[in-house]
């Protein structure tokens, strides 16, 4: 028995993991990469009928936050045709189909769709999230309107769960609503493309952020290749996966539809994370950016031995066991907990003593030792002890 193996919508997945449209799908030769490292499915690159502007890559790294996107160039819709059937023709990979319609016609939405169906697609994704995209204006004979775009109408239930249902009735093949945690909606969001017939929903933090700032050189943005000036665009990284799992959890409790989860992912127990809290695949890019696609082939072996230790039947039984144990924070049961020290690990760094609201711990000896009536249980000192001398024990 496949252990990884999970069904979703009626598509079959060899395993969970879904390289999340963006520039590690743009091109044929960086999806063979993906496949060939073990991914069972890929996102490719945001395809539109109709260009807001023409990007170029342009991104802020940040070590251990992320990447701020400012700029990125997206398919023609022609593009993105000829880039599905090609990895269909020279692949094995699921592959769903990112897409976006014009502005201002819903028609336009299900005409994209049914073209990206044609072409061999397996799911149309419709994507409700692109921060970058935003507000379009767009001229009538009277006056000026604004037409929302990519992260804004992720924002709207009304407008998402319209667009849901038009792509739905256009074509023959699964639709995924990929939604935008910005707005705060994304329950409400949820709930109403389920409504309008999603056959999944993808669930994951993001929003736009702002580049890093040159602050000896007036505040100009830290960004390569840009003239004076940047935008704020869309955040990806490490920062996003406990805000994505939360997100997850929320939209698996309130919907029934399969969820795609993802944001964040830089470690197999991420993944496993993800799946417990209610998703049922992931999707992921940034690490794979920053450390490559062999990290693939790691985690499905990591994967394999988690389930094989701990004696789960497969992916789907763990799936939404988490949240049987979340609860409103006045439901919480309070037990008393204190740091104790392995006395053997310590080394006397003295980086607990730094701890800023902490007034129970002292050196003794070149030792930590710890006031246990002074001790709240906030377990800082746990995590930040270089050589895992801290511990959390019942007592007080």
């Amino acid at each position: 028995m496949d252990r990884l193996a999970q069904t979703i919508a009626g598509v079959e997945f060899k395993n969970p993991i879904i390289v999340s449209s963006g520039p590690l799908t743009r091109k044929l030769n960086l999806i063979k990469r993906a496949e060939d490292n073990g991914a069972a499915a890929v996102s490719t690159k945001h395809s539109l009928m109709e260009q807001p502007f023409r990007g170029k890559s342009r991104w802020y790294h940040e070590h251990e936050v992320g990447i701020v996107t400012c700029s990125e160039p997206r398919l023609d819709l022609e593009q993105g045709e000829d880039l599905i059937r090609r990895v269909r023709e020279e692949t094995d990979l699921i592959v769903l189909a990112n897409m976006s319609g014009p502005p201002a016609r819903i028609e336009g939405w299900g005409e994209t769709a049914k073209r990206l169906e044609a072409a061999g697609a397996h799911f149309i994704e419709v994507n409700m999230n692109c921060p970058n995209l935003g507000i379009s204006k767009q001229m009538d004979s009277e006056q000026e309107v604004q037409i929302p775009l990519g992260g804004m109408i992720g924002q709207d239930p009304v407008l998402a769960s319209s667009i849901t249902r038009h792509v739905k009735q256009s074509v023959n093949i699964p639709v995924i609503s990929k939604l935008i945690s910005e707005g705060g909606r994304i329950v409400e969001v949820s709930k109403a493309c389920e409504t309008a017939g999603a056959d999944v929903l993808n669930i994951h933090a993001g929003g736009p952020g702002a580049p890093g700032l040159d602050i000896y050189n007036g505040g100009r943005p830290k960004v390569a290749g840009l003239l004076e000036r940047a935008s704020f665009g869309g955040t990806t990284g490490p920062w996003s996966r406990l805000v994505s799992n939360r997100f997850v959890a929320d939209v698996r409790r309130a919907t029934a539809t399969p969820l795609i989860g993802g944001g964040g992912i830089f470690q197999w127990e991420h993944i496993v994370e993800s799946i417990m809290y209610g998703a049922s695949v992931i999707q992921v890019c940034t690490s794979l950016m920053l450390k490559g696609f062999k990290l693939i082939s790691t985690w499905l072996e990591a994967l394999q031995s988690f389930l094989e230790e701990t004696g789960h039947r497969d992916l789907t039984s763990i799936s939404g066991i988490a949240l049987k144990y979340i609860c409103a924070p006045k439901e919480l049961v309070i037990i008393p907990v204190v740091a104790r020290v392995d006395r053997e690990k310590c080394v006397g760094c003295g980086q607990c003593i730094d701890i800023g609201h902490c007034d129970a711990i002292e050196l003794r000896d070149e030792k930590a030792n710890v006031a246990e009536d002074l001790c709240i249980g906030c377990a800082t000192c746990v995590a930040l002890c270089p050589t895992s001398a801290f511990f959390m024990e019942t007592g007080g």
